[in-house]
């Protein structure tokens, strides 16, 4: 299936953004969370106009222009509750009979809009709008206090939004690009892209090392000397120097809430072991660890979906046979999470907590820090890029 162009390649192939500044729009992103997009508004790299312009040519709808958000009646908003506009990021535009006009950030999002659908009992046509101008929707009909990233971004005319120029979260400071290039170490895996620099790893092959595979480096099951919180944690991404450390950092985070974390480079194929945390788990049992994609697995659903799995490990041969490679019991539940580089899915994380659940309060943390690992590397992969000019 073909993928849609992303946002930030597009806005660079056009020419309104450098590939300096999407990296450091890529840097205020691993710290403040958002969109791609509202973090290069808040950085004054481009408006909010440009923005949905090229979501608008993305996706291939209309964009919701700033009018629609001015007088939207009462009886349109009551059609959608509160709870499920906070939760899906939308706002109901205008309803017309059983038609019903939506503005969200992702319009190809087929669950909620058949969700809203099935609910409304209408007919749903979505409209792309920006992060920004749903926050600010959300705070004038549904009464959601914004963010706080969006608090000193203003609208001084009715057609667009500007950010102060006191505005604190945009007065970070992101190292340029040139200056990184010379501070950061060169990387430990030079194998890790192929082909042009700015292209995502293609197969197993990119992620090998010429001598010790990675995984030998672990001390499995050893507890951390201090905890670690997920400010510490994302500070250490902030100054990462290789892939590799970027991995063990999510890794040694994540193994302080739950028993096993393996960490897993996939091909057409298959899912290799990268790198692991498992409680009392030995080094052989890990180290050639390998998940075929060959038939039906909680793997494969992953790979296929390119979403998310939480809930019980199923019983067909490939699972049960990553099982005992690992020489553990059927846990109560797993988490296997994508990991994104661009548009295609690189690798998978595995999580489980033995016998007991999840914490679901983990759930969330976990979907925030697998996000940041794939800017890291994205940064990683325009770094290499910038170096290969030189």
């Amino acid at each position: 299936m073909a993928q849609k162009k992303r946002l930030a390649e597009t806005l660079v192939e056009e020419g309104i953004i450098t590939e300096a500044q999407l990296q450091s729009a890529l840097q205020r992103q691993l710290i403040m969370g958002g969109k791609i997009g509202t973090n290069l508004v808040e950085l004054k790299y481009i408006s909010e106009k440009q923005l949905v312009d090229v979501l608008s040519k993305i996706y291939r709808i209309p964009y919701a222009t700033p009018d629609l958000f001015l007088n939207i009646p009462l009886d349109v908003i009551s059609s959608i509750p509160k709870e499920i506009a906070v939760r899906h990021k939308i706002v109901p535009i205008k309803k017309e009979q059983k038609n019903l006009t939506i503005a969200m950030e992702n319009p190809n999002d087929i669950r909620i809009i058949d969700e809203l659908s099935f609910m409304t009992g209408c007919r749903i046509t979505a409209i792309v709008a920006s992060e920004i101008r749903i926050a600010f929707g959300l705070e004038k009909y549904y009464d959601q206090p914004r963010n706080i990233r969006y608090i000193e971004i203003k609208r001084p005319k009715q057609d667009e939004f500007v950010v102060e120029e006191n505005l604190t979260l945009a007065e970070l400071t992101f190292t340029p690009l040139h200056d990184i290039d010379k501070e950061v170490k060169p990387a430990d895996n030079s194998q890790w892209l192929s082909g042009d620099y700015d292209e995502e790893p293609a197969s197993l092959a990119d992620y090998q090392k010429p001598k010790e595979h990675p995984v030998a480096d672990l001390q499995i099951g050893e507890a951390a000397s201090k905890p670690i919180t997920f400010q510490d944690m994302v500070k250490k991404l902030i100054n990462i120097d290789t892939r590799d450390n970027a991995i063990k950092v999510i890794l040694d985070y994540i193994s302080q809430h739950v028993e096993n974390v393996i960490f897993l480079v996939t091909s057409d194929s298959e899912a290799k072991a990268w790198n692991a945390k498992c409680k009392g788990m030995e080094y052989g049992s890990i180290s050639d660890l390998k998940i075929s994609f060959g038939g039906p697995s909680a793997f494969l659903t992953v790979k296929n979906s390119e979403q998310p799995y939480y809930g019980e490990i199923t019983s067909f041969p490939f699972d049960e046979d990553f099982l005992s490679k690992i020489g553990r019991k059927r846990p109560l539940t797993v988490y296997l999470v994508p990991i994104m580089l661009k548009t295609k899915m690189v690798s998978i994380l595995y999580i489980d907590n033995g016998n007991k659940a999840i914490p679901s309060e983990r759930i969330a943390e976990i979907n925030s820090m697998i996000e940041k690992l794939s800017i890291v590397f994205e940064i990683f992969v325009l770094k290499k890029k910038a170096e290969a000019k030189k």
